[in-house]
């Protein structure tokens, strides 16, 4: 029962690529700079981090026991990436679920739900005149939303179909060192600009999703169309340690708070590359913007409100992978004309995929409603 309270967000089977005897592993904390060694067991874990009702905890590990063959798979394979279509559906699941299950992810929730909080409903309560709130007490006010990580986990199951597309490629680090790793292990990197668009959802337009395997592969997804990769096969070797430290670099500004690794010596370096990237690493704030005021048939107003965190997105490039110009530059002017239609536009790689996304995802709201109601 101890087991199921401790609940972990990056799961044991994964953490023990990264370790030399399957029970410890380096970490390097970014908030105090420190290095240290540290059981898996304790590591990317809190008590009830997902619930205290552990039937979902229980739920969890049978998916990772589905996941971890499909990795093992790939860890064990070396150079190739040969997997059948529910192991390749179970490579892509482990993606979107772990960009889901995070600490970060749960972090960025509850802050716009906070925002929510502070923005909307207690400038609603003050300005209504038939409610006699003080404001000490409207201070006190704090809204919480459980079941709102879990939605999310259901989103990230969900959602899986929107990386369809991307075109996989196993990335063979041919370096002596290492890919590291983090409590956020599924990095998004995205070379293409759009105004101010985030360009980090699933759908998004040159969207690249990264994931280290092991210290010595990883596993890149990318829009095909909108890149151009060195190499054709389903694997890669690189041997730049320019590329492998922009690979370890994301991990860096991706993860909350420790960045993790297999090798004890190898904590000098990650200070090094942390003192490089530092500052790189930003808050992930929520963020609005009124995109569009309408107003309605009975007089009244509409408004329209972009919430988005920082744009992260840009940070990483390669030397096997550049953008495709020519696609990237229909793409810029498709976009332009379809902001002159519409403030609101967002761009997408596959209006199929994008639909059967949106569909996936209204499922899982409706079924959230229903539950509620009943």
């Amino acid at each position: 029962m101890t087991e199921l309270k401790r609940q972990h967000y990056v799961p044991q089977f994964y953490l023990r690529f990264f370790s030399e005897d399957d029970q410890h592993i380096n970490a390097y904390n970014l908030k105090l700079g420190k290095a240290f060694q540290t059981t898996i067991s304790k590591v990317c874990q809190e008590k009830h981090f997902y619930s205290a009702n552990t039937a979902l905890e229980k739920a969890i590990s049978q998916l990772e026991q589905i996941h971890a063959k499909t990795l093992k798979k790939i860890s064990d394979s070396g150079r190739s990436i040969e997997l059948t279509t529910e192991e390749y559906y179970s490579l892509l699941t482990f993606v979107t679920f772990q960009l889901a299950r995070t600490r970060e992810s749960k972090v960025k929730y509850e802050k716009l739900t906070d925002w929510f909080t502070e923005g909307f409903f207690k400038p609603m309560i003050k300005s209504d005149p038939n409610l006699d709130v003080s404001n000490d007490t409207l201070d006190c006010l704090r809204i919480k939303w459980p079941g709102l990580f879990g939605l999310t986990l259901s989103y990230g199951l969900k959602g899986v179909c929107g990386i369809f597309d991307l075109r996989p490629v196993l990335i063979v680090n041919g370096t002596e060192r290492d890919f590291i790793t983090s409590d956020a292990p599924v990095a998004k990197n995205n070379n293409l600009k759009l105004g101010n668009l985030s360009l980090g959802g699933l759908q998004s337009p040159g969207l690249q999703i990264l994931c280290p395997i092991s210290p010595k592969l990883a596993i890149l997804l990318y829009d095909q169309d909108m890149y151009m990769l060195k190499g054709n096969g389903p694997a890669l070797s690189i041997n730049k340690l320019s590329d492998i430290d922009a690979m370890n670099g994301l991990q860096l500004l991706n993860c909350l708070v420790n960045v993790l690794y297999r090798r004890g010596p190898d904590g000098l370096y990650i200070l090094k590359l942390h003192k490089k990237c530092q500052h790189l690493i930003k808050e992930r704030e929520v963020k609005s913007s009124l995109v569009e005021t309408k107003r309605n048939d009975n007089g009244t107003f509409s408004e329209i409100i972009k919430f988005s965190t920082e744009n992260i997105y840009n940070r990483a490039t390669f030397s096997f992978l550049k953008v495709h110009r020519p696609n990237y530059r229909q793409l810029k002017r498709q976009y332009k004309r379809g902001r002159k239609r519409t403030k609101t536009l967002v761009p997408f790689r596959s209006k199929q995929l994008a639909d059967m996304m949106t569909a996936e995802l209204r499922t899982v709201n409706e079924l959230e409603e229903r539950y509620h109601k009943d």
